[in-house]
């Protein structure tokens, strides 16, 4: 966490950004991974286990990097057992929801997952409550009512 390694994503502890992709990594145009800025409480979690602990990757074993998919998969096993039927992505999934709900800017929650708007409407846009209250609203009006003359 401390100094940007080669080859490798890279969380920027002190600028706060993410860096998905491995510096100079040639990302696929349908699999991006765009920096992202680190949200607040995460990152007071991340500056003080770097701190206090002294370590330079999130996840390591013996002072190397560590593959956080295996530990990410050993620590879901023992939280859930191991014939849970959870994988990493259902993060992202989640990740995504919460956002849709937060009625924020489509277009940024977009951005920050990494993922074209189009794609994110198609497949999460009906977990957003308020997506059609406009054309709910149309019931309650007169003109919802009528046939528009075409």
């Amino acid at each position: 966490m401390t100094a940007r390694p080669a080859g490798r994503p890279w969380m920027d502890v002190d600028g706060g950004v993410f860096y998905r992709s491995a510096q100079g990594e040639k990302v696929s145009p349908t699999k991006r991974a765009g920096s992202v800025r680190i949200p607040p409480r995460l990152l007071a979690h991340l500056r003080r286990y770097r701190d206090l602990l002294q370590k330079d990757y999130v996840v390591q074993y013996r002072g190397r990097p560590a593959d956080p998919k295996k530990a990410l998969s050993r620590a879901m096993d023992h939280v859930f057992g191991p014939e849970h039927p959870f994988v990493r992505h259902t993060f992202r999934h989640t990740a995504a929801t919460w956002l849709m709900w937060s009625g924020e800017d489509l277009g940024d929650i977009a951005a920050y997952l990494s993922m074209t708007r189009e794609v994110l409407m198609k497949v999460y846009g009906h977990k957003d409550p308020d997506a059609d209250k406009d054309i709910g609203q149309a019931f309650n009006s007169r003109a919802g009512r009528r046939r528009k003359a075409g």
